[in-house]
């Protein structure tokens, strides 16, 4: 590119898009995680209480204007009437884009945009699949507009689960790894036990490129975002009981031991009680900042505070009684990393952000 002031405007669209955190979000309008609205068989052990909505659709914008002040932009998706769970934007889809520079470094020369829409196995709620996929569009919109005259080659792609699995609640992507994290049960067919098959894995690498840490979960931790949170900086936030022991320690194996990083340091363990309360569903907004629920005990704050990450300690308890909370309800759709990840590139940002200076 050149130096016009047209091409600067260019490159500082495409680096907001490509580096500023973009969050699909669905306000709580028609949120119900009742017995009685779901026809008394709920989705999750967690599920059941009634909320006070006016309580739940406030705490919903103070952590929206909680990732906003932090620098996150917000996509927002329609909230449409009986689709009672769509408050939790995770679960729809998992997003991951390609970025390659050409032979100099000095320019981004394609964008590959990618998501895989998912198969839920609570059948009544793949209709925010649809709904969803169209708000990320306005995502991809965003990136066409930002890369026109500029000579970087844009494409997406977009597939739909062939076996049950449950978007970026069940597959979160490690950028310090470059690795997916996804969860599964042996029996996807009981949600309640968890709700991805394995066999959906496979589909996630061939679509992304990058490997997947496969992961069984355990009743109630029906997704692996509640019980397992790799952060950006390498520190592993986990409730041991929330997968089986195998996975367990093949996790310890992959994401510890095999990146040299000492346990005592990088697994920061989870208490049941904060376990429950959803402390390992947080959401990473940069490579620092952490929105996490606000009861969390004092001893995990302390924890993460001295591994270096600034706690924003927000109340989302209304929106937790339906199963979910910060991860669950801000999906991440500009999710950029390397192959091995920043543990392997630790430049690899700074490239890019060069590129678009």
């Amino acid at each position: 590119m050149s130096g016009s002031s047209s091409d600067q405007t260019q490159k500082a669209r495409l680096k907001n898009a490509l580096l500023t955190p973009h969050f699909l979000m669905c306000a709580p309008d028609f949120f119900d995680p009742s017995l009685d609205a779901h026809g008394g068989a709920v989705g999750n052990d967690f599920m059941g209480d009634k909320i006070d909505r006016n309580l739940a659709k406030a705490q919903w914008h103070n952590f929206k204007n909680t990732l906003s002040s932090l620098g996150a932009e917000i996509i927002l998706a329609p909230p449409h009437k009986g689709q009672l769970d769509q408050v939790y934007t995770a679960d729809p889809a998992a997003f991951h884009t390609e970025i390659t520079l050409d032979k100099s470094g000095a320019n981004i020369e394609k964008i590959h945009f990618k998501s895989l829409m998912s198969k839920f196995t609570n059948a009544a709620r793949q209709a925010e699949s649809t709904a969803h996929f169209m708000a990320a569009m306005d995502y991809t919109s965003l990136l066409h507009d930002a890369t026109l005259k500029t000579g970087t080659a844009l494409s997406t792609t977009h597939e739909r689960a062939k076996y049950n699995t449950e978007g970026s609640g069940d597959n979160i992507y490690d950028s310090y790894r470059g690795i997916w994290w996804s969860g599964y049960a042996k029996n996807p067919n009981d949600p309640k036990n968890g709700r991805s098959d394995i066999k959906a894995h496979a589909q996630l690498k061939n679509l992304t490129g990058h490997d997947v840490l496969s992961l069984e979960v355990v009743r109630p931790y029906f997704h692996i975002d509640t019980s397992q949170t790799p952060l950006p900086r390498g520190h592993i936030l986990s409730y041991e009981g929330g997968i089986t022991k195998e996975s367990y320690d093949l996790m310890r194996r992959v994401a510890l031991a095999d990146f040299g990083l000492p346990e005592d340091e990088y697994l920061i363990k989870v208490s049941r009680e904060d376990a429950e309360a959803f402390a390992c569903n947080v959401t990473a907004v940069n490579d620092k900042d952490l929105i996490i629920a606000h009861d969390i005990s004092d001893d995990l704050a302390a924890r993460l505070t001295h591994a270096g990450y600034n706690l924003h300690l927000v109340d989302y308890s209304e929106i937790r009684k339906g199963g979910g909370l910060f991860h669950c309800s801000a999906n991440r759709v500009n999710m950029i990393g390397p192959k091995g990840g920043t543990a392997n590139d630790p430049d690899f940002y700074t490239r890019i952000e060069a590129a678009l200076s």
